[in-house]
């Protein structure tokens, strides 16, 4: 590499890959510290690059230390030594964010270190176990830093000070206010989040999903009931609902859906259901009863918003959320048959709607409520009504391959003795068709059980 690439002025392809494996050389030979100072170069420069630089300071035990500092040629560079630090396992960016900012007070790092401080500080402060983290071998409570709100304080410092001085004044301004929020200072935050508003976005998409994520989750903390003005403010969280695109908007929508659920269903008295032996086929129904409420259908809407947490309802079929596992059959099966008809007359309720339950209405256009509230009715056997909706459902809901396999054959079509037309076939049967039948049969049973019970209460 000396002979045949140092002298070379300009980087390309071929002087990059052999000034990496001479990074790499360095190492075995014992010049560690000139090893450290290539790769930090290296990290901060070729993104490409990255991993592997990364990697390699990770497995051989390279370190920040005063000589390494003394390698480097230019202030930025030094800088890139405390990004490349700052990443490793374990380490608070903290520190490190304060030295670049002095060597280097525009980095293009110092976003993407402060967002991994504040991922850290969520670690400690937001989550309770260590179920979700790569360590985890047992469900163990965390042990957070004594200084992590310490910490915490000092990064919003810091932040705030970059909102003011950095060309990305949007991010900074964002970062500020939701680490007001992690500090349960929620004025602030809101405060903060309101100028985050007049900035410009500058293009970055997520910048502005980030902002519309914030503002729902302060909205959460700000209120403890619904009413059909802070509905209006809801309506970011319906746009976001089918546009899941990466872990923080799921969770978000997870975590506000479940809320609304909670305040519309605020005022409601719980009663059994009378249990029928098709129950076992589903989760145990309940009817719930709602009172004093003055948010118009709050039952179909607390319904609505458990609902719609399941990827059935988020359109990007390659969004990150769709590898999660779907709560929308639970919730279905666990909904009373009140809620379910309710459901369905919100959405076909054409007067005096609002833009918000407009927009409520629009989402569950994709789902069949005839089809669900039909099957609803089965298990509850009241095949007359099942019936009833088992007509107004789409075909599309009936031609699916479940009832072509399950209905193939009709179980009322029987054929006695050997005189029957050898051309009748059985054809199998609609849904519609079978339930009319089990509607007339449990007619018949209930007859047969009134008339002898009759004939022994009279004495003939």
């Amino acid at each position: 590499y000396e002979e045949e690439f140092k002298s070379t002025d300009k980087p390309n392809t071929i002087n990059i890959r052999a000034l990496s494996k001479y990074a790499g050389s360095l190492v075995f030979t014992g010049k560690k510290d000139k090893a450290f100072a290539i790769f930090s170069k290296f990290f901060a420069t070729y993104p490409y690059m990255r991993e592997m630089a990364d990697l390699s300071v990770r497995t051989t035990g390279l370190k920040l230390n005063a000589n390494t500092l003394q390698l480097a040629n230019t202030d930025s560079e030094k800088a890139d030594q405390h990004v490349l630090t700052a990443i490793q396992p374990f380490v608070s960016s903290l520190p490190h964010l304060l030295a670049i900012e002095k060597l280097s007070p525009q980095h293009q790092m110092l976003s993407f270190l402060t967002a991994r401080e504040i991922n850290r500080i969520e670690y400690y402060t937001l989550q309770k176990t260590q179920e979700y983290t790569d360590y985890a071998i047992y469900d163990e409570e965390i042990n957070a830093p004594k200084d992590i709100e310490q910490n915490t304080t000092a990064l919003k410092t810091f932040v705030s000070k970059q909102s003011k001085t950095s060309e990305n004044k949007l991010f900074f301004t964002l970062a500020d206010s939701y680490l007001s929020f992690l500090l349960k200072d929620y004025k602030t935050s809101r405060t903060i989040l309101e100028n985050a508003r007049t900035l410009e976005a500058k293009d970055q998409a997520f910048l502005k999903s980030q902002l519309a994520l914030q503002d729902l989750l302060l909205l959460e903390k700000e209120n403890t009931s619904i009413n059909p003005e802070l509905e209006k403010k809801f309506m970011s969280l319906l746009d976001v609902i089918n546009e899941r695109n990466s872990f923080q908007e799921n969770f978000t929508v997870q975590l506000i859906c479940k809320k609304l659920s909670e305040w519309y269903s605020k005022d409601l008295e719980k009663k059994s259901m009378k249990s029928s032996w098709l129950n076992s086929c589903s989760a145990d129904n309940k009817k719930i009863w709602y009172t004093k409420t003055n948010v118009p259908y709050a039952k179909a809407k607390s319904l609505f918003f458990r609902l719609i947490p399941g990827y059935e309802f988020a359109n990007n079929e390659n969004s990150y959320f769709n590898s999660y596992f779907s709560g929308f059959s639970d919730e279905i099966d666990n909904a009373s048959l009140e809620e379910m008809e309710e459901l369905l007359a919100f959405t076909e309720n054409d007067k005096s709607k609002s833009e918000f339950e407009e927009k409520c209405t629009e989402i569950l256009l994709n789902k069949d409520l005839n089809y669900l509230i039909a099957k609803k009715y089965v298990s509850a056997q009241d095949f007359n009504n099942a019936a009833v909706f088992f007509k107004k459902a789409k075909p599309e809901s009936l031609n699916n391959p479940d009832f072509e396999y399950l209905f193939s054959q009709n179980p009322f079509f029987l054929k006695y003795g050997h005189n029957i037309d050898s051309k009748q076939k059985d054809n199998g049967i609609k849904p519609e068709a079978f339930c009319n039948e089990m509607a007339k049969l449990s007619k018949n049973m209930a007859l047969d059980y009134i008339i002898p019970l009759t004939l022994v209460t009279t004495g003939t």
